[in-house]
């Protein structure tokens, strides 16, 4: 039982710290809840014979626990049971660890410190006007930038009337399709390439300084 707990929760140390990996990438960490509730279902979907399989070794170990004090009450009366070991520092540090990571998630800081990061790559990108125009502003046109921009691989972009840059990063979706990535001065009604809110959908929020992480939603067919 000792070993079990420590691997269990020496790997939820490491589901948090690929969680707040996930989070600096937007899009990713929708994407990985999605596939964490998968596999809880199909846990919780076998859990009858899960229960089963743990009753059988509980039964099995009380056995020999039972044989184990048999034997050592008839060589020493007075020798005390052995106390249980559990990984009490260690699940200390889990549970700490959990607060921590529900707090950074909920400040979106690791991707405000990995954008910081980036940040220089994307500034020098927006700053070549040019580039921008040619890339960017065509409306009836989705180019493939493909370009590394520090941590982040810019699939395509978009630029409106207004001057706002749209920079996808991820995409998702089946039925419609999510573009997720990093927007210049951007326009809170959202891009005509990735979704609006008026016709698709959009959201927004704060990175750094005139930096906006964006989600539009837009239809696949």
């Amino acid at each position: 039982m000792y070993w079990f707990l420590t691997v269990l929760l020496w790997l939820i140390q490491l589901i948090c710290l690929g969680l707040l990996w996930a989070s600096c990438f937007p899009g990713v960490l929708g994407e990985i809840g999605f596939i964490v509730l998968l596999l809880l279902f199909g846990v919780f979907s076998t859990l009858g014979g899960l229960l089963l399989i743990l009753i059988a070794l509980g039964i099995g170990l009380l056995i020999w626990r039972n044989r184990q004090q048999q034997a050592h009450s008839a060589s020493d009366r007075t020798q005390l049971p052995r106390r249980r070991r559990y990984p009490k520092r260690l699940a200390i540090a889990t549970a700490l660890t959990l607060l921590v990571t529900a707090v950074l998630l909920w400040l979106n800081l690791p991707q405000v410190l990995a954008f910081s990061l980036s940040r220089p790559a994307f500034d020098k990108f927006v700053a070549n006007t040019e580039q921008i125009t040619r890339l960017c502003a065509d409306p009836y046109s989705e180019p493939q930038v493909s370009q590394q921009l520090g941590l982040y691989l810019v699939l395509t972009c978009d630029r409106d009337p207004q001057g706002a840059v749209y920079l996808k990063t991820y995409e998702d979706g089946f039925f419609t399709t999510e573009n997720y990535g990093f927007a210049y001065r951007p326009n809170p009604q959202g891009s005509q390439r990735f979704g609006t809110v008026k016709h698709d959908g959009y959201k927004q929020g704060p990175v750094s300084g005139d930096w906006y992480w964006f989600m539009g939603v837009r239809d696949s067919f």
